[in-house]
């Protein structure tokens, strides 16, 4: 996948987002299509809108080519330029490429999912989150070259697009989220252990409450207004996130099966498991496992 980057970055309260390509709230933003069928025409339009809950931007398609986003399916490749840099394009030039898009590919399709909203995120304002400054990702180098190589890219473009990272101090600090739709796959075989990210095709938690701090939807009289979930067994609220190597201090108390809680964060990879910081009805503050095993503690509320 070719998408543009660039450097300058803000810190909301998780993800990536570029300080000066970041939207006005409220933005109206006209979105044109310089060719393709009507089938990918659709399939833009609808998958795209599977953002608009969690953001107060609009897009308003238009039936000339002056969109501020202009969509081209004709180019290499799928790509966006990132947020407001797309008005410093040239008005005859595409903004947005989707090359992957074709005619048997329908609403559910994972490959249509995948690459919509992740190029729309990219036109939101957000950044790569393999490139999160906190990332993860055991790579094994000398296995990265070969296998990125083989698909055709150069030596700088593993550079910038595997390893590289934005400076910690011109980007956010929070929690680095494997899940992400903004997050490349990462094949097994470049890594050392069993690590990987297969292809990405929905919204994860932790974007949803990014782009809800970033653009706080209408509705949503706090920017801050968490998600919710439900507990399917007693657990433990922890002060932090992670099980191993602590003291009984850090259980705060324990939340009964059937409770409702709000969640604020997540997730966060810590000691194998994924935790979320939610509150729960005695406004106490904690985190909590989703899961362990294959028994599911938390169901979040999407």
């Amino acid at each position: 996948m070719s998408d543009y980057a660039c450097q300058s970055v803000q810190s909301i309260k998780r993800g990536i987002a570029l300080t000066d390509k970041i939207w006005e709230q409220n933005s109206q933003i006209t979105v044109s299509f310089l060719n393709g069928s009507p089938h990918q025409h659709h399939l833009v339009k609808t998958i795209s809108t599977q953002w608009n809950p969690f953001i107060n931007l609009t897009f308003i398609f238009v039936d000339d080519n002056s969109g501020q986003i202009r969509i081209s399916f004709n180019e290499g490749g799928s790509w966006a330029h990132v947020g407001k840099n797309a008005l410093l394009i040239p008005q005859e030039d595409a903004t947005c490429n989707f090359g992957w898009l074709t005619e048997d590919m329908n609403d559910d399709d994972v490959g249509a999912l995948a690459v919509i909203l992740h190029e729309w995120g990219h036109i939101i304002g957000l950044e790569h989150e393999q490139n999160h400054p906190d990332k993860e990702i055991p790579y094994n180098s000398a296995e990265v070259y070969i296998y990125y190589r083989t698909i055709g890219w150069t030596d700088e473009q593993i550079e910038t697009w595997v390893f590289g990272g934005y400076d910690k101090l011109l980007s956010t600090t929070s929690p680095y989220d494997k899940d992400s739709i903004m997050h490349y796959p990462v094949d097994n075989s470049v890594t050392h252990g069993n690590w990987s990210v297969s292809w990405v095709t929905e919204l994860s938690i932790g974007d949803k409450l990014f782009v809800s701090q970033l653009y706080p939807p209408h509705s949503q009289q706090n920017p801050t207004e968490p998600l919710h979930g439900v507990t399917n067994f007693d657990i433990n609220l922890r002060r932090t996130n992670g099980y191993l190597n602590k003291d009984t201090e850090d259980i705060i108390t324990v939340i009964p099966s059937g409770t409702t809680v709000s969640v604020y964060n997540g997730p966060v990879t810590k000691d194998g498991l994924k935790w979320y910081e939610v509150t729960h009805v005695t406004e106490v503050t904690g985190w909590v496992a989703e899961q362990v095993n294959n028994t599911k503690l938390l169901n979040i509320t999407k």
